[in-house]
């Protein structure tokens, strides 16, 4: 079955046919659309994509990449160790957050008629290089938390619109979509103080010194730190930790709580991702702490599985769906008109209050 040929049987152009196909919607009424694609259908009827690419200027296909967790040398050092453990390191959907994001993108770019390839990279050449052998429409680059320069690089010399997510550049004409994570650090902070605690740690993702490498965490802390000059609470007297952003980067996080003397212990974590909070709160429970009685913890993302853990977690809520949304929606739109101005989207936050979270012990 050709494509003149599910035209004739529809009774309407082969123009028309190529609309339904490629989900030009708006060019098409629906009753007009619905006839034709009973045909296809009818008929099982499948476009040959690598013909199109080749004939097209458009390939239809948008790329996910992501930059790998760890440097290429870390990788081969802990190959001579343990290969397992590197491949491990290697997999960048390992994190909650991003293989909940990758699922969302996906499900927006496919409604947009587009097919999406994923690829995690080191270097910015490997993007370049990917984006010319399959004539890429576009790209979006998921939590580029670190690789400043490398990043900087796929901007400036990018074949094909790119959208960067958790990530922006002032001095870069770019297009980019993140959350609000100032207000996300600040509302944090703000819903323990509001029961009491005044003794705080601040959980982030990796070693402590990300927060002056990740724009996403330095914002966190940013507004952390502004809740508490508000509270009158010094920065000082409350500690910064950072553990790998996993559940059992989480549970190492509960350990470390618990080795603490009861009189220096914080009463409440403020961490910057679910996983470390929910295998913290985990953690916490099996070393005999109470949660939220003992100890308060406040996650963010807001993953599917927060609310499904015992107790379930308070935690700051980002709309991944609307996240994913914005950004194939931008690229979509520097695809259709490449002259479109550099744009920026903030997305709000809130607190999804759950359990976790309680009066400070002894107020």
């Amino acid at each position: 079955m050709t494509l003149k040929e599910i035209a004739k049987e529809a009774g309407v152009s082969p123009m028309t046919v190529s609309n339904v196909v490629n989900r030009h919607d708006s060019k098409v009424s629906e009753a007009t659309r619905k006839r034709v694609q009973a045909v296809i259908d009818k008929y099982g009827y499948v476009p040959n994509m690598s013909a199109r690419s080749l004939s097209s200027t458009r390939s239809r296909i948008v790329a996910l990449v992501m930059p790998v967790p760890v440097s290429e040398d870390q990788v081969s050092q802990m190959a001579t160790i343990d290969p397992a453990l590197a491949e491990a390191a290697k997999n960048v959907l390992t994190g909650h957050y991003i293989s909940t994001m990758v699922g969302f993108l996906e499900s927006k770019l496919k409604n947009l008629g587009y097919y999406t390839m994923l690829r995690s990279y080191y270097r910015a050449e490997e993007v370049l290089e990917l984006q010319r052998n399959w004539k890429m429409d576009g790209c979006i680059v998921l939590m580029p938390q670190i690789y400043d320069a490398e990043n900087r690089l796929i901007l400036t010399r990018s074949s094909c619109p790119v959208v960067m997510l958790d990530r922006f550049y002032p001095d870069l004409p770019m297009l980019s979509v993140g959350s609000d994570d100032y207000h996300g650090g600040y509302l944090a902070a703000q819903t323990c103080i509001r029961y009491g605690h005044r003794k705080f740690a601040f959980v982030c993702t990796g070693a402590p010194d990300m927060i002056d490498q990740s724009t996403i965490i330095r914002e966190r802390y940013q507004g952390y730190l502004a809740a508490l000059r508000d509270a009158c609470i010094p920065a000082e007297d409350c500690m910064v930790l950072g553990f790998r952003d996993s559940l059992t980067g989480g549970r190492s996080c509960g350990r470390h709580i618990l080795s603490m003397k009861p009189e220096v212990r914080p009463t409440a974590l403020v961490v910057t991702s679910d996983s470390i909070a929910i295998g913290a709160v985990a953690a916490l429970k099996s070393g005999g702490l109470r949660v939220p009685e003992d100890i308060s913890v406040i996650g963010y993302d807001d993953l599917p599985m927060a609310a499904l853990v015992s107790p379930p977690l308070t935690t700051v809520s980002q709309d991944l769906d609307a996240k994913a949304s914005a950004a194939a929606a931008l690229l979509k739109m520097r695809i259709d008109d490449p002259g479109m101005a550099a744009d920026r989207i903030i997305l709000d936050v809130k607190v999804a209050m759950r359990q976790t979270v309680g009066r400070a012990p002894g107020t």
